[in-house]
């Protein structure tokens, strides 16, 4: 693989984003979290089971686990009338959630199937797909010292340009690039080389991926050397997530391996890698160590898992389990 080097200015805006981090760390309970990204429809199949037809999205299942760990969030989305009276607007009701949604005609659908003797493994299908975002659509809500969690679920979701600019205007950027690394080809989603993400990652501070986003996307051939390679990129903070087996986070000169939580439990692992993300950001801007906001990342995609839908436990259930799991895993 050829040698990536990052654009000029990368230890700037390594110190620029440290900056922010503590700018907002201590009033992050005032501030809310800036969600941006598809409202999905979303099919699940399994082996011996009817199709289960349920809301989705990475907006979806990180808006809620942040709102469930107490944190305001204000989503910028977009879906259809009708996906939205049917499947949103009752999850939402009693979230501290403000919605900005787009109208569009046709709403995201996936197709997510999966066997039961390997939860990790998925394959899907794309059947609908709404247009994406604008700078125009974000530039409203540019004041102030925020944070932005970003998630698409296709290339053309957030183009390039839109993460430039909130990653260049916003407090931070956390961004979950599986949408970036994908191919959509005869309605099948399949995995690219995210060679066109690179060019920004100097401008995002977390970003989460998959075990296969992270490799694609590195050229390297094991999670623990595709994370540290995110950091030459320029990212801040790295987590790749490998399902039953944990995750892998990196920053500064630390990487570190982290148990998967409950993995025995799980019965719907659809939106762990969200709610993952979702509660590593708000360990975060709540001033948290690396090590423990994926502690708490790991036990709320965990407790997520246990169930159909988005995260349906409270701060203090997850502050529960999370003392639990510290006490067992070593760091």
């Amino acid at each position: 693989m050829p040698e990536y080097r990052a654009g000029g200015g990368l230890e700037d805006r390594r110190t620029r984003h440290a900056e922010r981090r503590r700018e907002t760390a201590s009033s992050a309970a005032d501030v809310p979290i800036h969600v941006l990204g598809h409202l999905t429809i979303d099919v699940i199949r399994t082996d011996e089971e009817m199709p289960l037809v349920q809301p989705g999205g990475t907006a979806y299942y990180a808006s809620v686990a942040a709102a469930r760990l107490g944190r305001s969030v204000h989503l910028v989305t977009r879906a259809s009338d009708a996906a939205w009276l049917s499947l949103f607007q009752v999850p939402f009701a009693d979230l501290p959630i403000e919605v900005t949604r787009y109208r569009t005609a046709n709403t995201t659908r996936f197709v997510n199937t999966y066997r039961r003797d390997r939860p990790d493994a998925r394959q899907q299908m794309i059947e609908a797909l709404a247009e994406g975002f604008e700078r125009r659509d974000v530039e409203p809500f540019l004041k102030g010292a925020t944070w932005w969690l970003l998630g698409p679920l296709t290339p053309s979701e957030i183009p390039l340009s839109v993460i430039r600019l909130l990653g260049q205007k916003a407090a931070g950027v956390a961004l979950d690039i599986q949408g970036c690394v994908r191919e959509l080809r005869n309605g099948r989603v399949g995995l690219g080389s995210g060679t066109d993400v690179r060019a920004v990652l100097g401008e995002v501070v977390i970003v989460k991926a998959g075990r296969e986003e992270a490799l694609a996307v590195t050229g390297e051939r094991d999670p623990v050397s595709a994370a540290r390679r995110l950091r030459e990129m320029g990212v801040a903070e790295v987590l790749v997530t490998l399902g039953s087996q944990g995750s892998v986070v990196a920053w500064e000169n630390e990487t570190l391996s982290v148990d998967a939580f409950g993995s025995e439990r799980a019965s719907d692992t659809t939106g762990c890698g969200d709610t993952y993300l979702a509660s590593y950001l708000v360990g975060r801007t709540e001033g948290r160590s690396p090590a423990v906001s994926a502690a708490l990342a790991s036990v709320a995609a965990g407790m997520k898992a246990r169930s159909n839908g988005a995260l349906s436990y409270g701060r203090a259930d997850l502050d529960h389990e999370l003392e639990g799991f510290l006490d067992r895993v070593q760091f």
